[in-house]
């Protein structure tokens, strides 16, 4: 058996083949646009690729992709897609292909592994893969009173960018920095939509809230939320719930990120917090000098 990285031809192959899984209600044509604009997003062109495991007649019996992203430790990946064709399903071969993976991204300098899994922790945790955090505070989209300090942004207006990089100044052990081109890469999956939020996030002094929308949920979801106090949190989200109900959606969703900082505690007495069943992000160290234990600050816009 080998892994190998995807050429063309295998990634449209693979293309047809997941749709049965990640399509959702796209129709086909649509889900394989999506897919090939993906790939050529700025994102991901430098930093994806996809692997593929074979036997030794050239069969994919496996794939996943793996995106390069940057922590505060070196450079780590971030796995998704696992694909196993139907009919070689239940043989393990997702399995077998992990340390032949996992060799491949520490030859290529990478000092951890992460996923979100949309399948519980025991097949991962098996692999060596720990679990996170997972939880959602959810509350309920519509129209408030906004804090006349609140101030409305789109990514692409003159500071954000910076803003979000500036960020890390207040971060502490091991974390994984989400990339200026992963934030466009979260609003080119909005575009599918036909009501858009008219902003992409808002802020109040030093803290900041970055979102966009979800067809799948139909809600406003966080991708990044940094508050630096309780009461910027609480006029964050209210500036969120009343973006969510202009467009129509029913709640507004925010990634725990940092469950050990006070202001979460504050929120959860008053408002809706809920185990996450999908999207739980596990870490594979690939290096001896990472903790997993430190891994803390996990925000909505490192998911791929």
């Amino acid at each position: 058996m080998i892994l190998e990285q995807a050429n063309n031809e295998e990634q449209i192959s693979l293309d047809f083949l997941t749709y049965e899984i990640w399509g959702g209600s796209l129709p086909l044509k649509l889900y394989l646009e999506q897919q090939r604009s993906l790939r050529e997003h700025p994102c991901l062109a430098t930093r994806m690729k996809t692997w593929v495991f074979k036997d030794k007649d050239n069969t994919i019996l496996c794939s996943c992709e793996a995106f390069q992203m940057t922590s505060s430790h070196g450079t780590v990946f971030a796995l998704s897609t696992g694909f196993t064709p139907r009919k070689l399903r239940s043989q393990g071969y997702g399995s077998k292909m992990t340390p032949f993976l996992m060799e491949r991204l520490k030859s290529e300098g990478g000092v951890a592994a992460i996923i979100f899994s949309d399948i519980g922790i025991e097949p991962y945790s098996k692999l060596g893969y720990i679990p996170k955090h997972a939880q959602d505070l959810i509350v309920p989209a519509k129209k408030t009173e906004l804090d006349p300090k609140i101030k409305f942004f789109k990514l692409n207006e003159l500071g954000v960018k910076e803003d979000i990089q500036s960020l890390q100044k207040y971060l502490e052990g091991f974390y994984v920095l989400p990339s200026w081109p992963q934030f466009l890469l979260h609003l080119e999956l909005e575009k599918m939509l036909s009501h858009r939020p008219r902003f992409s996030g808002a802020k109040i002094g030093d803290s900041i809230l970055i979102w966009r929308a979800e067809h799948k949920s139909n809600s406003l979801h966080s991708l990044l939320f940094m508050p630096r106090s309780s009461q910027d949190a609480k006029a964050l989200i209210n500036a969120a719930q009343t973006i969510g109900a202009e467009i129509g959606v029913k709640n507004i969703v925010f990634w725990i990120e940092s469950p050990h900082l006070p202001f979460w505690k504050d929120l959860s007495q008053t408002d809706q917090i809920v185990n996450r069943e999908s999207s739980i992000p596990m870490i594979y160290p690939l290096k001896p000098e990472i903790d997993a234990t430190q891994w803390n600050w996990i925000p909505f816009a490192l998911w791929v």
